[in-house]
């Protein structure tokens, strides 16, 4: 996990690096924080804790995830931008291979009995279609530029749509639902505790930010649809694609 997260933040802070370097610089700086946040509310102990609302982790999740939304849409500086202006369609998919071997870790950490059974893709998580589509996708665009774009829209929205879903089922397999049933083995408590809880906080915003790019990417280009346009800042792009 730890591996996978650090692969990642070094990725993302590349590309970042593209946009602008202080761009990478305070990206640099959000990732330690968050990394040190996690560490202190594992340590502190108060991640696991049910009786104080709203919950510590749950506010964590949120504001980082909250944060790649508004950084990807340009309401946090300019880099936002800069980035669906300048980075290739082809780039923003490769960054989304990490889910595929994360869905691996997921599996095996399932056979583990250290997550729940239905957090995985032998329950009701099909994230792997998107890192695995993720993977084909890059491999093709290796090889050829044409890749029609409605190709790139329908994986695009399918990641969207197991981000959404996972969501869902993150709130359902909580302590505080336990909607699967109150036994251990159904409750997806495992992210409360470090290296873990870099999943929902750093993984998932990492895969957030890119399905915002590219989704303003994609509205750029002439085959268009209405998805997300009337709430991203207009982006004029000579991109080929």
């Amino acid at each position: 996990m730890l591996l996978l997260v650090a692969a990642m933040s070094w990725a993302w802070l590349a590309v970042l690096r593209t946009a602008h370097q202080r761009a990478a610089i305070w990206g640099a700086l959000v990732l330690a924080m968050i990394l040190l946040a996690n560490l202190a509310g594992d340590w502190l102990g108060v991640f696991s804790r049910l009786d104080i609302l709203p919950p510590p982790f749950a506010v964590l999740t949120a504001l980082s995830i909250g944060l790649a939304f508004a950084f990807g849409m340009g309401y946090v500086g300019s880099a936002g931008d800069r980035l669906v202006r300048t980075v290739p369609v082809e780039t923003l998919v490769a960054l989304q291979i990490f889910r595929f071997p994360l869905e691996l870790l997921m599996l095996r950490a399932a056979y583990l009995g250290i997550m729940p059974m239905e957090f995985s893709m032998l329950g009701y998580n099909l994230d792997v279609l998107t890192g695995l589509g993720a993977l084909l996708i890059s491999i093709y665009c290796a090889w050829t530029w044409s890749l029609p774009l409605r190709t790139i829209w329908l994986w695009n929205l399918l990641g969207i749509f197991c981000l959404l879903a996972i969501g869902i089922l993150a709130a359902l397999t909580s302590p505080n639902l336990h909607a699967f049933g109150s036994d251990a083995k159904h409750i997806n408590s495992w992210v409360l505790y470090f290296p873990y809880s870099l999943l929902p906080t750093a993984l998932v915003s990492f895969a957030v930010l890119g399905h915002v790019l590219l989704t303003r990417k994609l509205l750029t280009q002439p085959y268009r649809t209405s998805l997300m346009g009337l709430f991203a800042k207009p982006v004029h792009s000579s991109d080929p694609w």
